[in-house]
């Protein structure tokens, strides 16, 4: 593959970057999607190394499609996105999005389950 060039931007500015990161993970990183990462309130640091690695090819490249905004339906894949993608837009989005409050996944669970964990936890893992 080729090495992206970290010159090339798709971000005129933050917002932009924003609304084409947030096409796929929800507003302010919350994903809504099993399937796409929340990446609101993850650290910096942690975001930024993972945009590097799609823009290197170092990660999986799942071909997806955008589920909101103006590409809703279209196919990309993260190492597309992130290929994209200038040194100053991967700190800027970074930084963005590590500000925002992470939102847990709403997720079902099994109280019976929950309650049956938390004795097994109470019974071996704490001593």
């Amino acid at each position: 593959m080729p090495m992206p060039s970290s010159s090339t931007a798709i971000a005129a500015d933050l917002d932009t970057l924003k609304t084409e990161c947030d096409a796929c993970h929800g507003p302010n990183g919350a994903s809504t999607h099993a399937e796409i990462p929340i990446i609101g309130g993850q650290a910096s640091k942690f975001l930024a190394k993972t945009l590097r690695g799609y823009r290197m090819w170092d990660r999986p490249c799942v071909k997806s499609e955008y589920p909101g905004g103006p590409k809703a339906g279209q196919q990309t894949d993260m190492c597309k996105v992130a290929g994209a993608l200038g040194d100053a837009d991967i700190q800027a989005a970074a930084a963005w999005y590590a500000e925002q409050p992470f939102v847990p996944a709403q997720q079902d669970f099994d109280a019976a389950q929950v309650a049956a964990g938390e004795a097994l936890h109470a019974k071996h893992c704490e001593s």
